[in-house]
């Protein structure tokens, strides 16, 4: 699990083990790294997460956790 802190605002970034997975740990962690910044770090006011939208376990454990969805990313390679 990684944060990345710019100014006031730090993106959360976490994996779990493929092997793991589908048993609740994304849920915690995100709460757990929630309550931490709450508690240690009070300049912290905005925590954000990128999930690629074929991640409907990880959208989801956001959603659970009081994150809500501001935009979605459209992205075309060219040549």
């Amino acid at each position: 699990m990684r944060l990345s802190v710019t100014g006031d605002t730090a993106e959360i970034d976490y994996s779990v083990d493929p092997g793991r997975r589908g048993n609740g740990y994304g849920r915690q962690i995100i709460s757990l790294l929630r309550d931490k910044v709450c508690a240690e770090y009070q300049y912290i006011r905005k925590l954000v997460a990128r999930v690629k939208p074929e991640n409907e376990r990880s959208s989801s454990c956001f959603v659970l956790n009081g994150f809500n969805e501001v935009y979605r990313q459209y992205e075309m390679a060219v040549k």
